[in-house]
């Protein structure tokens, strides 16, 4: 009798634990997709699925592991784990309160650290070393001579491009290897420049009138058998000089000259019907600084 006790009692415990194991899995939630399918989704959008199956113990983990080059998995699942498990099947059931740990790739970013007025103020090189501070690796520093002196009187202007655009704001959130130049533009030299022309006359091209054009740009206009001056300011280098009959461009006449410095230039100019001759007869330095 007692042993029929005993064994009625171990049978009722037995039915009592699976009966609890069934009623568990039962009432437990189902997860709609498996471990394998969330791998590569956006994490929103399996954190947004998750939720609505109804657990409510999820966080996030993201692991900053990507390059600009592989931005377009910013945000993906690497893995989702539940209650432990990461290898779960669709349709599996847990608690609805079994943590939920949903871990995605991203795409390591800094705000960007300087404002309006330190572009304005710091030369290049302190803007460069400012970024570098701030964790951007791919920070390059250059300066080029291109501010038209009598134009300007800063000593320097400032440019930064990100990853070749330069549109972007402080604070602004970029990915930490961005390609970022930064560009110091600073005045170039000018010279003063005196060109004596002789524009020889010739009664058959009598009503010949020229324009005087230094890299294009217009300095002035001559008459057949005129003699003028120009007085000019041009940058170090090389320009070209041109003689072109007005109305008809191609009838014409060019040289160049490179200036390293203050100097007169004396020219002759002889017309024919479809061209212009152009000689050089004297270059002479003058004493004077570069502005």
């Amino acid at each position: 009798m007692k042993e029929f006790r005993k064994d009625g009692k171990r049978f009722l415990f037995s039915v009592i634990c699976i009966l609890a194991v069934l009623l568990t899995a039962c009432g437990g939630t189902a997860v709609p997709s498996s471990a394998k399918d969330y791998a590569g989704m956006d994490h929103e959008l399996v954190r947004s699925e998750l939720a609505r199956a109804g657990f409510t113990a999820i966080t996030e983990e993201a692991v900053s592991d990507l390059t600009s080059a592989e931005s377009r998995q910013d945000g993906t699942v690497i893995s989702v784990s539940i209650g432990g498990d990461t290898e779960f099947a669709s349709g599996a059931k847990y608690s609805p309160s079994a943590k939920v740990v949903i871990s995605y790739h991203e795409l390591p970013k800094i705000a960007f650290p300087l404002t309006g007025e330190e572009i304005v103020s710091l030369t290049s090189e302190q803007l460069a070393a400012r970024l570098r501070e701030a964790g951007f690796t791919d920070v390059t520093a250059e300066t080029v001579r291109d501010l038209d002196p009598d134009e300007t009187d800063r000593a320097f202007e400032n440019e930064i491009k990100i990853n070749g655009k330069r549109i972007f704001r402080e604070n602004e959130e970029i990915p930490f290897d961005a390609a970022i130049t930064v560009i110091g533009h600073l005045p170039f030299e000018k010279y003063d420049v005196t060109l004596h022309v002789d524009y020889e006359a010739n009664i058959v091209f009598g009503r010949y009138v020229i324009g005087v054009l230094v890299d294009g740009e217009m300095a002035g206009e001559m008459k057949n058998g005129e003699e003028k001056t120009f007085e000019l300011r041009l940058k170090e280098g090389e320009h070209t000089l041109t003689f072109a009959k007005t109305g008809d461009s191609s009838v014409k006449g060019e040289t160049t000259f490179t200036v390293g410095g203050s100097e007169e230039r004396s020219y002759h100019l002889k017309s024919h019907t479809n061209y212009i001759d152009v000689f050089e007869e004297s270059v002479q330095s003058v004493s004077g600084n570069g502005v």
